[in-house]
């Protein structure tokens, strides 16, 4: 994920602590905490508020001043200048352009025909790109042409034709220019997919919020051109790391000149408003613009820019292509076969005259006899692509090294779940950090929002009550800094328990393996694939759903086996005689009686043993592993069993305030110590991949809900013992020690519940 600047923790650390001191004198006027401060004087709590005010007006200055944009020097301007052209020339043109890994075969590139057409200046638009055109002299550049056209372009071609790697090429030019001429403007790569997505279709709270503010700043309705410009400073922020007051001072004094791919690549229903929006923006101060469109699909709409040049690449030639395969032949590559099977089928020779498909070919079919091919030259013109992508994705998989961090069978359907996404949500380009809910399966995002509410009741219940007050401002303070990783980490892992991605600690090294394989391409931060045709054939796949993809290929070992069964045996051992231990012991090193918990065993010469048996089982649940939602659920219930042990309840006399609220937090970790441990008694344990369970399983599900059943009523009376004041401190009932037995039942079933699980002696399969 990117890294949060050095505003982002101020910003956080002194909202943190503000909120810190409000929650400290909202207590200290409740009279909280007046047994801690008896005789505080009023005129501290006055000053105190003083203080409050005082930083939240310095604050709210000081955050006002960084939002707004400020006077830089020269120096720094010229830094940010600098700074935002190497970012452009690292990432399409070293990491993109000029990147051997992302050449055509072996690095060699065709020189692309051309043709121009320029429309009469006395018209609004160009209404018709393709008639009449004239070709342009070999060796002419984009650049002379832009030149010529007075700082506009509008390129065009079929799929596959080199239209982006014409746009790149273009903007190294001028990469060079804006380099040698500071007055010049900073050429910049822009995708337009994103508007769609962001700023026309997606109506998300964020956008909301941020189109009211500016609507009050304003105060009229956004036009189109200014969403235009809203979305350059988005793309600049989130694409380039370019602060937001800095790009939009770039924008308001046409410090850029924009390179726009993928129009044909917007939403339909959206293109419309697109066009207009670019068209109000261009005509603003007579910007400079270049746009890049599929031919097909911008002559198919009505809309047109108000472009008045237009360069269409053509087509390779079938002389060109056989040229080329001869020189290839010459150097020793084997490309006989595939020669031959182009000058059989005029669909296929068709396809070798754009260079992305040139290229497929060669990597798919190189070293191949003519025989091998025969089905690829019988099969319909309508699916030979399709079977060209299949064949070059095998032939990749297939070679030694390929596969690293996943299986081929899990390389093809991860890469087709998120070519389906990215398409569903007009998205070009993969950023980890901006994937959003909507990419889950309905059914996770259930346990998505379980676990995210879970994350923040196991906050609250440890921060309640005085606690809260010293340091509760700065763990909110702390958790708004978080509050964007733990969402993040959290979808992140339920989209690997769906079976969509790999695992979130190997999501990065898998896609980067896709790099290596040509199947990706990394720009930046960002992952598209090799090209928009390769990512609608993985869109056009089956993906395998559930876990049969988060599964490895080969079944666990024995050893394995064995170590899941012998960890659930210890777990259920350890929870069946720790009462018994506590008793004993207590009696036999101690004295006579029982404690009023097992918890304030900790008070007594069995305290060591107390904890080392938490210890222990916390220890175990941390290490268990078997299915994600398992991981996921014994590490939270790992979690709360250390928290349990660091903050032990209060002694039953004498009770110091800290003491009390220690003792409060030991009793939110508690609560949910046990209410989980009956969560995976009731329904984890219970889940079974058979159709027809067999008798054993079906004899310890009864015990599983058995168990989780007397953990949730010994829960709930424990509950009512504690806090209804007919049973709290009667002279009857205290003598029995409730808590205690109540406490001893619900860890028997829970140790019971995990000793069957382990299947050794009792219940075991047939």
């Amino acid at each position: 994920m990117r890294q949060i600047s050095k505003r982002a923790w101020l910003i956080t650390i002194a909202g943190g602590t503000i909120l810190a001191l409000l929650g400290l004198l909202y207590d200290l006027l409740k009279g909280a905490l007046a047994n801690v401060f008896p005789s505080l004087p009023l005129w501290i709590i006055l000053v105190g508020i003083a203080v409050v005010v005082i930083l939240i007006a310095t604050f709210g200055a000081w955050y006002d001043r960084l939002k707004s944009t400020p006077e830089m020097s020269a120096d720094t301007v010229r830094e940010n200048r600098q700074n935002m052209l190497g970012r452009v020339q690292n990432k399409w043109i070293a990491g993109f352009l000029e990147n051997p890994l992302y050449y055509s075969y072996e690095g060699q590139l065709l020189p692309v025909p051309l043709r121009e057409r320029v429309g009469s200046r006395f018209d609004l638009v160009l209404s018709n790109p393709l008639e009449p055109t004239q070709t342009l002299p070999p060796g002419t550049t984009l650049a002379q042409v832009f030149d010529d056209a007075g700082g506009e372009l509008l390129i065009l071609g079929e799929p596959g034709a080199g239209k982006t790697t014409r746009l790149l090429e273009l903007t190294r030019d001028l990469l060079k220019r804006a380099t040698d001429n500071p007055m010049a403007p900073m050429p910049v790569v822009l995708v337009l997919a994103s508007f769609a997505s962001r700023v026309i279709k997606k109506r998300s709270l964020e956008n909301l919020i941020s189109d009211l503010f500016l609507y009050l700043r304003y105060l009229h309705k956004l036009t189109p051109g200014e969403k235009f410009e809203k979305w350059i400073v988005e793309e600049l922020r989130n694409k380039y790391d370019i602060p937001s007051q800095i790009g939009e001072a770039w924008v308001k004094a046409n410090q850029l000149l924009l390179l726009l791919d993928g129009l044909d690549e917007v939403a339909p229903s959206a293109l419309l408003a697109c066009i207009e929006a670019i068209n109000e923006y261009y005509h603003q101060a007579q910007r400079s613009l270049v746009v890049c469109s599929r031919t097909k699909e911008f002559l198919g709409q009505p809309g047109r820019l108000a472009l008045h040049t237009a360069v269409i690449v053509q087509p390779l030639s079938s002389s060109q292509v056989d040229t080329y395969l001869d020189d290839l032949a010459a150097k020793g590559e084997d490309v006989t076969g595939l020669k031959h099977v182009l000058h059989q089928s005029t669909a296929l020779s068709a396809l070798a005259t754009t260079p992305y498909f040139l290229t497929v070919l060669l990597l798919a079919y190189h070293g191949k006899p003519a025989q091998e091919l025969l089905a690829l030259v019988k099969a319909a013109p309508t699916d030979q692509q399709h079977l060209i992508f299949h064949d070059y994705v095998e032939r990749i998989l297939r070679r030694t090294g390929a596969r690293v961090h996943a299986t081929a069978l899990q390389t093809k359907h991860w890469l087709a779940w998120l070519a389906c996404q990215m398409t569903a949500h007009q998205q070009s380009e993969l950023y980890l950090e901006q994937l959003q809910l909507d990419w889950l399966p309905k059914r996770q995002r259930a346990y998505y929002w379980w676990s995210i509410g879970l994350l923040a009741g196991l906050v609250f219940g440890l921060f309640s009550g005085p606690v809260l007050v010293l340091v509760g401002g700065l763990v909110g303070g702390l958790l708004l800094g978080l509050g964007a990783a733990i969402p993040h980490y959290a979808l992140r892992f339920w989209l690997w328990q769906a079976g969509r991605t790999p695992a979130p600690w190997r999501y990065i090294a898998f896609l980067d393996d896709a790099v290596e394989q040509r199947l990706l391409r990394k720009v930046g931060g960002g992952y598209l694939f090799q090209h928009r045709l390769l990512q609608d054939y993985f869109a056009s796949l089956d993906v395998v759903s559930g876990s049969a993809l988060r599964k490895e290929p080969l079944p666990p070992t024995e050893s394995q086996v064995q170590s899941y069964v012998l960890l659930r045996r210890d777990i259920g051992i350890i929870g069946m005689v720790l009462p018994f231990v506590l008793i004993i012991g207590k009696i036999i090193l101690e004295s006579l009686g029982i404690s009023s918990s097992t918890s304030a065993y900790y008070y007594s010469v069995m305290g060591d043993v107390f904890v080392g048996s938490l210890g222990a089982l916390s220890i175990f649940l941390l290490c268990y592993r078997y299915d994600l939602l398992d991981d996921i659920v014994s590490i939270i219930a790992g979690i709360c069993a250390i928290g349990v042990v660091l903050f032990p309840t209060a002694p039953d006399v004498d009770a110091t305030q800290l003491q009390t609220a220690i003792g409060l937090a030991h009793a939110s970790f508690a609560s949910y110590f046990f209410l989980i441990l009956a969560l995976m008694a009731i329904f984890l344990f219970r889940r079974t991949d058979q159709v027809s369970p067999t008798r054993r399983k079906q004899q310890r599900n009864t015990v599983y809900l058995i168990c989780g059943i007397v953990i949730l009523a010994c829960v709930v009376l424990a509950d009512l013992t504690l806090f209804v004041p007919y049973l709290q401190g009667a002279s009857w009932l205290q003598p029995l020690h409730p808590i205690f037995w109540l406490e001893s039942f619900a860890i028997l079933a829970f140790g019971f519940a995990w000793f069957v699980k382990g299947e050794t002696f009792i219940l075991k399969d047939e």
